[in-house]
């Protein structure tokens, strides 16, 4: 499938298994509305990043996987403590 950025919110396609980016995410939420497209286990998510801007985003993206993961830790937390 192949699609512009609509298909980020609202459409739940749960067989994807493979999303490539080929826009740079505009921010955090466009980041996880994107990579939330391929839900499947399996699944594989890319970036295209052109060579000139790999530095700049390459923080970024280290920025984005940063707050992905203090917001896993705190819903695991979540979840521990209501069980």
């Amino acid at each position: 499938m192949v699609a512009s950025d609509v298909l980020e919110e609202g459409i739940d396609i749960p067989e994807c298994n493979l999303v490539v980016k080929f826009d740079l995410p505009k921010n955090y939420r466009s980041y996880i509305q994107s990579k939330g497209r391929a839900r499947h286990r399996s699944s594989k998510y890319y970036i295209m990043v052109p060579r000139a801007k790999g530095g700049i985003f390459s923080t970024t993206y280290q920025s984005y996987q940063s707050t992905e993961r203090a917001i896993q830790n705190v819903s695991v937390n979540l979840v521990n403590i209501s069980t």
